[in-house]
């Protein structure tokens, strides 16, 4: 698909995607699961890791998902946006080069996943975060994704809903 290759995966991203490989993240990415306004998601099997030792040690998941953020602004204008106010980026946020926005845009991502996990959450473990490609892993069975919430609902009992709800209702996490 042109507008996958124009805004995601275009050659930078590619070569970020063989060295993942040829580094042993990755055994292989499959293909493209979903895509949206800020980045395009991709199932990949999990490789045995890089092998430089046990102080870059990675826990690489059998499946994973690899969010690659687009480099382009097109879709998504306002990004900069989140990343200004955000107290964590101020002292190295300005009006700079769009690609490194997007850097700043994964960073965040891979920061807010890792702050959920901590809170409780169930949200994908965050592998490594290579500029605007991270590898997490992957919530689904055999390259499917698990459905997602508004589409499971429809088959989940009102006490299941209850319970999802609760579990997310009582979570306090400052992102």
């Amino acid at each position: 698909d042109e507008a996958v290759s124009e805004q995601a995966v275009d050659p930078k991203t590619r070569i970020l995607l063989y060295k993942l490989v040829n580094g042993g993240v990755l055994d292989a990415v499959n293909g493209v699961i979903s895509t949206g306004k800020e980045a395009v998601i991709m199932h990949a099997d999990g490789g045995p890791g890089p092998d430089q030792g046990p102080e870059v040690a990675l826990n690489v998941p059998k499946e994973c998902a690899v969010k690659v953020f687009k480099t382009t602004l097109n879709e998504f204008k306002t990004r900069d946006k989140y990343i200004r106010e955000d107290y964590r980026f101020r002292d190295r946020f300005s009006k700079q080069n769009p690609r490194k926005i997007i850097h700043m845009w994964a960073e965040k991502e891979l920061h807010n996943l890792v702050k959920m996990a901590k809170g409780g959450l169930r949200v994908p473990e965050a592998v490594v975060l290579k500029k605007h490609v991270l590898v997490m892993s992957f919530i689904g069975a055999e390259g499917r994704p698990a459905p997602k919430l508004k589409d499971a609902a429809d088959r989940m009992s009102e006490r299941a809903m209850e319970d999802a709800y609760n579990q997310v209702g009582h979570t306090q996490i400052r992102l």
